[in-house]
């Protein structure tokens, strides 16, 4: 997962990624408007050490990495289902269900806006 800050969404990573590094790009998800933070979902394929170069070019852009290895995780103690995440979630991997918050860890992209969005930091990245 490839997450833009507001002032690098209009750069054409992804171009420049297939044209440099020579590696193929699959995007599977993406929510980016000019001027807002935004994130791209992509798998790359090809030689992997120029994945690593290309990883490493990617930061050097001002564009946070996070591989989905590292997920996200909810904290049942913390949460009071209030719901904030839900309207958030871009792939319904959180949903209400008899008043309660439910989370699908299978459906989870990893962008992150649940935990941005949760009032009570129940909801981690695991960074």
């Amino acid at each position: 997962m490839l997450h833009f800050p507001a002032e690098a969404v209009e750069r054409p990573l992804t171009y420049e990624i297939i044209r440099k590094y020579g590696l193929v790009v699959n995007i599977f998800k993406a929510s980016i408007s000019p001027g807002e933070k935004g994130f791209l979902g992509i798998e790359l394929s090809g030689d992997p050490g120029r994945i690593d170069e290309t990883v490493s070019f990617i930061e050097s852009q001002g564009v946070e990495v996070r591989p989905l290895g590292r997920g996200i995780s909810r904290d049942e103690g913390i949460c009071t289902h209030c719901g904030a995440c839900v309207s958030v979630c871009p792939v319904s991997a959180i949903t209400v269900s008899d008043h309660r918050v439910e989370f699908n860890p299978d459906k989870c992209i990893a962008c992150g806006a649940c935990v941005d969005a949760c009032p009570f930091r129940a909801i981690s990245s695991g960074d």
